[in-house]
């Protein structure tokens, strides 16, 4: 079974449907795996997206989102 990065595609899918099922909000969550998404979509998710949360190469931290403004 292909690896996404380091996880397994079961894993990746568990993560995403618990995203969404678990997440106390009113708004949508779009779960994307940058390096599987094409080209167009990344420029899209540049152009109109919001990061929450993003991981570094040794451990992940949420995103500034919301600080300061």
């Amino acid at each position: 079974m292909p690896t996404l990065g380091r996880m397994t595609q079961v894993d990746w899918l568990d993560f995403v449907f618990r995203m969404k099922e678990e997440t106390n909000t009113l708004l949508s969550i779009n779960v994307i795996l940058w390096e599987e998404a094409s080209e167009a979509l990344r420029k899209r998710v540049e152009e109109e997206g919001r990061v929450l949360y993003e991981r570094s190469q040794d451990s992940a931290k949420p995103s500034e989102f919301g600080k300061g403004s």
